[in-house]
């Protein structure tokens, strides 16, 4: 039951104030995706898919996301 198994904190998100927050649209798209998909609260430039919780089962659903706005996405 994944209920009971306890909660991972891989404690590599940057406090919000220490972040360097998206400035272009597609920066700010992707970090919406990522928060989203990776249910992280800000999502900062130099924060990475993997060290944030990502892993490749969660690469797709962020590639479904970003797909519609970026349809050249590849």
């Amino acid at each position: 039951d994944f209920e009971k198994l306890p909660k991972i904190e891989f404690g590599h998100e940057q406090k919000d104030e220490c972040k360097l927050k998206p400035q272009t649209k597609v920066q700010k798209d992707i970090a919406k995706v990522w928060s989203e998909v990776l249910n992280v609260k800000s999502i900062g430039l130099k924060d990475d898919f993997f060290n944030l919780g990502g892993h490749s089962l969660k690469v797709m659903p962020a590639l479904v996301k970003l797909k519609p706005l970026y349809p050249n996405l590849k």
